[in-house]
């Protein structure tokens, strides 16, 4: 009687651990599934601002979405940089592109 019920709570075990893995790969599929591709992140395509000139080349007007301007990072203030490193990303010359700690602590 007892090896009965031993083998039914070892049988619940199994059926807990399995739904849990079950349900944990469903998750990392549904996150994994809208991340962008390598090839996106490699080449991304910023949505700039169009743009719209007369016969003469003046500006007569934009249509944006969002109002981006395409700019070199040599054009910025070094503080500007400085300040955005220090507000993201305190350890950023520590690590080579993903702070792991700061990613699990996520």
């Amino acid at each position: 009687m007892a090896k009965k019920n031993l083998d039914q709570i070892k049988k619940k075990k199994r059926i807990i651990i399995a739904s849990a893995a079950i349900i944990f790969l469903i998750i990392v599929i549904y996150i994994i599934s809208g991340l962008p591709s390598l090839e996106e992140l490699e080449n991304p395509r910023p949505i700039l601002a169009s743009k719209v000139f007369s016969a003469d080349g003046e500006l007569i007007g934009q249509f944006f979405i969002e109002n981006r301007i395409e700019t070199n990072i040599d054009s910025l203030p070094k503080h500007l940089i400085e300040a955005l490193i220090a507000t993201e990303d305190k350890n950023f010359y520590d690590h080579w592109g993903v702070d792991l700690g700061r990613f699990f602590k996520a």
